[in-house]
């Protein structure tokens, strides 16, 4: 009598490999499509928040009949940012006051979003800052959207502080967002 022979039925290497090569591309696709949701999530609130700012300085100089321009002024604001979708490099929300020594109304705030994009909102209208300069340059962004570049340059260059208020968000030894964005 002969011993019936066992047939086992097992994937082959090719057919495992091809199995590995479709589940890694379909990987690849999900987190790539993650990312950018992830991505436009953050730059949706960075926006929500700089319209929010805007209305909130608005209603201030509505109440108080000037703008916010120091620091302490803008902590009265109760502004809270959603901090959790902003990049934490410096300056990634900064507030651009009107000039503190003529009657211009024209004032901007930028956010810097974890995608990197720079978005602003100001009294000259808002979107994303596509200029030359990175965030680190705020002053200088902060100058070309509140069109002070030309007129105010002197007096920007001999004090800057009259000019820009602090940013939201100080990366020094300790890095933590300043008094002005509340908890």
């Amino acid at each position: 009598m002969s011993m019936p022979r066992s047939s086992y039925q097992a994937f082959t290497i090719v057919e495992l490999l091809i199995v590995i090569v479709v589940i890694s591309i379909l990987a690849a696709i999900t987190v790539t499509a993650y990312n950018g949701i992830q991505s436009r999530a953050h730059d949706s609130t960075i926006k929500s928040d700089l319209r929010s700012f805007y209305q909130s300085v608005q209603i201030s100089n509505t109440k108080e009949g000037v703008y916010p321009k120091w620091s302490s002024e803008l902590t009265a604001l109760s502004f809270k940012a959603s901090r959790g979708s902003y990049n934490t490099d410096n300056f990634n929300l900064v507030y651009c006051p009107p000039y503190p020594y003529d009657s211009s109304t024209s004032f901007a705030v930028l956010g810097r979003s974890k995608s990197g994009t720079i978005f602003y909102h100001g009294t000259d209208g808002n979107g994303i800052y596509n200029g030359s300069y990175t965030m680190n340059d705020y002053v200088d962004i902060c100058l070309d959207l509140t069109d002070k570049n030309n007129v105010f340059a002197g007096n920007y260059a001999a004090d800057p502080q009259l000019y820009v208020t602090s940013a939201g968000y100080s990366r020094s030894a300790n890095p933590q967002w300043n008094a002005w964005v509340a908890n």
